[in-house]
């Protein structure tokens, strides 16, 4: 693959497209699911190659890609979004991505079907993944900070 392009809203309509097809296994994260996943990734403490993530994303099972060349889009998309991902956590002012918004109505975001609530349950998936190495780097007198910010992160994830 050539380099990574910045993730674009067409990226977002790719994975959304291609993670809620019928051909996709049962377990397979959505979207947004896949998107929290990804901000656990590329925010961890150590670098996690995407070998070790990428079979969590389908829940173990074969991607079911049609061809080479859908693979390599779809590949190239989420490496776009992990990248995306990474890059939030230098701005002052950080935003989820294109698919994963807010809904006006705070309860509204709680439903299974709120992105806000899928890209929680991912953030979630990913840290529990994360859980040793984080427990590892984590100073014992910031272990309540992170648990406030993690009870933050996570909130939607489940009513």
């Amino acid at each position: 693959m050539s380099a990574i392009p910045a993730f674009t809203e067409t990226h977002a309509a790719l994975l959304l497209t291609f993670l809620s097809s019928p051909q996709r296994v049962k377990g397979t994260m959505t979207y947004p699911q896949l998107a929290g996943f990804l901000f656990s990734m590329a925010n961890a403490p150590e670098l996690i190659p995407p070998s070790e993530w990428m079979p969590i994303v389908f829940n173990d099972q074969d991607a079911r890609y049609e061809n080479r060349g859908e693979a390599e889009e779809v590949l190239q998309a989420m490496m776009a979004l992990y990248n995306d991902c990474g890059r939030e956590r230098m701005k002052v002012h950080t935003s989820l991505p294109p698919g994963c918004e807010i809904r006006p109505q705070p309860l509204d975001n709680l439903g299974d079907d709120a992105p806000l609530s899928q890209w929680a349950q991912g953030f979630l998936t990913g840290h529990a993944y994360l859980d040793d190495i984080w427990n590892e780097y984590t100073p014992d007198e910031l272990d309540e900070e992170l648990g406030s910010i993690l009870v933050a992160l996570t909130f939607f994830s489940s009513p």
